[in-house]
């Protein structure tokens, strides 16, 4: 039985739609498979739940400008996080094309609610508790450059992986990745105490993770 740790953008690709996540029919399908167990973190979930009420403001903020009958060009993107602009954007091409409306936001909403319930329900529960090692959080960004948040789900992952031998991180984030096959494995050589953590092989991308389970 292969067991895999899933961060943020895979449970968000999970829940879609493909419109604006292109890995979701993968997600999909690693959700779907019996022979594999899904775990992810106590900081994961948190960061979800943080990114799902920033969705729920977007889409309610949209929901008023168009009430407001103000043209969709004019909606203002600029205090978006990185990962909310693009959505934004699309959603706002939509509303040009007449391909989205009021109603289509609130089903939306609706809609991500549910498959987000869905995706922590085939995720093993109790979720793994977030790191407590601040300072090893903090090696993560200083010898990786991870970012804080990154680096605590990095973290929460090596602390918990020692004695998981069929276990993987996926991710949908190659900035991360690219930082952890580049630099991971020198900082744990060279730090006591990280015998039997999982080292950068076991990072994978959707795609990769897939790949490694049988047909």
């Amino acid at each position: 039985m292969r067991e895999a740790f899933l961060d943020s953008s895979v449970i968000w690709a999970f829940v879609g739609p493909v419109r604006f996540e292109p890995h979701h029919a993968e997600s999909v399908t690693l959700f779907d498979r019996t022979d594999v167990r899904r775990y992810t973190s106590r900081t994961v979930e948190s960061e979800v739940r943080n990114s799902e009420r920033q969705r729920d403001r977007l889409y309610a903020s949209l929901i008023t400008h168009l009430r407001e009958g103000r043209r969709p060009e004019e909606f203002p993107t600029g205090d978006l996080g990185r990962h909310l602009v693009h959505r934004a954007r699309g959603l706002v091409r939509m509303i040009r094309k007449a391909e989205a409306d009021t109603e289509y936001f609130r089903r939306l909403t609706q809609l991500e609610a549910a498959r987000l319930r869905e995706a922590f329900r085939r995720i093993e529960k109790p979720l793994v508790d977030s790191g407590k090692d601040v300072y090893f959080r903090d090696l993560l960004i200083s010898r990786l450059g991870l970012s804080q948040k990154d680096a605590s789900v990095v973290a929460d992952f090596l602390l918990w992986s020692p004695g998981r031998t069929a276990l993987s991180m996926v991710t949908l984030d190659n900035g991360m990745l690219r930082s952890v096959r580049q630099a991971l494995d020198p900082l744990l050589e060279d730090r006591l105490g990280s015998e039997g953590f999982a080292r950068s092989g076991a990072f994978m991308t959707l795609t990769e993770m897939l790949k490694t389970l049988p047909v």
